[in-house]
């Protein structure tokens, strides 16, 4: 895509990039102000983990996973694995909650 669209590429990589810090960002400091997400967490690096992490699913050496799974069951369980990293037993408690309705 950057090679034959480069322009492009570059206008969603920024656009991207102001998403993640109007909605990763804002979620992390709310959610610890909330109790949901731990106090000591460093916001700026544990979102930029997410980020990259949620960047790179689909990179060429995710594909494999595609053969097994589903874009959205991939997508779910690195969110799942994410809060369960950073939540309280307050975040916990809603996360359960939450995959029970999914279920």
């Amino acid at each position: 895509f950057k090679k034959y669209y480069p322009k492009l590429a570059e206008s969603l990589r920024n656009k991207r990039c102001d998403d993640y810090e109007f909605t990763i960002l804002n979620n992390l400091k709310k959610g610890v102000e909330q109790g949901v997400y731990r106090k000591e967490i460093d916001v700026n690096l544990v979102g930029q983990f997410f980020f990259t992490a949620s960047a790179n699913l689909f990179n060429s050496e995710m594909i494999d996973l595609q053969k097994n799974y589903s874009v959205e069951e991939i997508e779910l369980s690195n969110l799942e694995y994410h809060i369960r990293a950073i939540s309280t037993p307050k975040g916990l408690d809603i996360l359960e909650k939450i995959l029970k309705k999914l279920n």
